[in-house]
């Protein structure tokens, strides 16, 4: 859906065979064959515990039977919502076809020995979705970063250019406004460049032309070592949350390599929400209200004169892979 213009009715025919004959998703066609290779190896090798990881969230019902014939110990993580993923109302779901789906839902919720998520306020929704889904059960465990993506490459910006600079999709659900306001006011007077790497809609792409002209860059799709390249090479990275329901709780996974970056995060999006609380914790950066044209004015004017404010190392750390997987180990054990 990301970058998508007004759906055709194929699209839309497309999405509603989707939403309604394939519940929870077109993947659920492995279900039986993944069960008969997971019981298989769980009886050779005595395995006690079985983490099954979505989306795709036909996946968590591999769980749930395994859970039910073995009795395992079952950690679901779910690393997307599933009925409050923010497109999920583009499939045209039935009312019959959502009731199969929500219960599919609270039926894994409810049987895991321990639900992980990514965000606090995944959390929130999680135990919203049934009375018998104890707290303690609920664990969140966000996305993280690989250690050994940035020992290869230097955290030196080149000499004489400042770039602000957005890696993944664009669209306009991004809010963009202010910032590129404030852009055409600094243009004038600082050597400053907006970048974008990844996919940019047409509808995102056209009013920033206009504005800014060569003041802006447009890479497509790179590689991920090119892309943390980038996000090296960056004066200021930009933290977008798009404008959608339950925002508060996005984490999407390059802000946890923004934060191994050593860079300043511009964050733009819900400034009581989940990424807010981690730019906040790590002295990383900080996340403004879409309207706050002053705050975001005052943050590029202040990494501009270095004006950086010290940064929680420890705090980031926490979020490296390695240090991730032992807290998973920690609730396994």
């Amino acid at each position: 859906f990301a970058g998508e213009a007004k759906p055709s009715a194929f699209q839309k025919l497309s999405r509603f065979i989707r939403g309604n004959f394939f519940i929870p998703d077109p993947r659920k066609g492995w279900n039986q064959y993944a069960l008969r290779e997971a019981e298989g190896l769980i009886r050779k090798h005595g395995i006690q515990t079985v983490i099954t990881t979505s989306p795709p969230h036909s996946t968590q019902l591999v769980g749930l039977a395994l859970k039910k014939k073995l009795n395992v110990c079952w950690i679901a993580d779910l690393r997307d919502p599933w009925t409050d993923i923010y497109y999920y109302k583009q499939f045209y779901h039935l009312p019959l076809a959502a009731a199969i789906d929500s219960r599919y839902e609270r039926l894994v919720l409810e049987n895991a020995d321990r639900i992980v998520g990514v965000s606090r306020d995944m959390k929130r929704l999680f135990l919203g979705k049934s009375a018998k889904i104890e707290p303690s059960r609920v664990n969140v465990l966000p996305n993280g970063f690989d250690e050994s993506d940035f020992n290869q490459h230097s955290t030196e910006t080149q000499q004489g250019k400042f770039s602000i600079v957005y890696t993944g999709t664009l669209t306009a659900a991004y809010p963009l406004e202010a910032l590129v306001t404030i852009l055409r006011e600094l243009v004038s007077q600082h050597p400053l460049k907006l970048e974008f790497t990844g996919s940019v809609s047409h509808h995102a792409l056209e009013p920033l032309k206009a504005i800014l002209g060569d003041k802006l860059s447009l890479r497509g799709h790179v590689s991920h070592a090119q892309a943390v390249e980038t996000m090296m090479n960056a004066g200021i990275l930009l933290l977008l949350i798009p404008r959608t329901n339950d925002n508060k709780g996005i984490l999407t996974g390059k802000i946890f390599e923004y934060l191994r970056s050593g860079k300043p995060i511009l964050g733009i999006g819900p400034a009581d929400g989940d990424a807010a609380a981690i730019l906040s914790e790590t002295g990383a950066g900080k996340m403004f209200d879409p309207d706050d044209k002053d705050g975001i004015k005052g943050f590029v004017q202040q990494t501009l004169s270095g004006q950086l404010s010290p940064r929680n190392i420890k705090a980031i750390e926490a979020y490296s892979r390695s240090e991730q997987a032992k807290q998973l180990q920690h609730w396994i054990l």
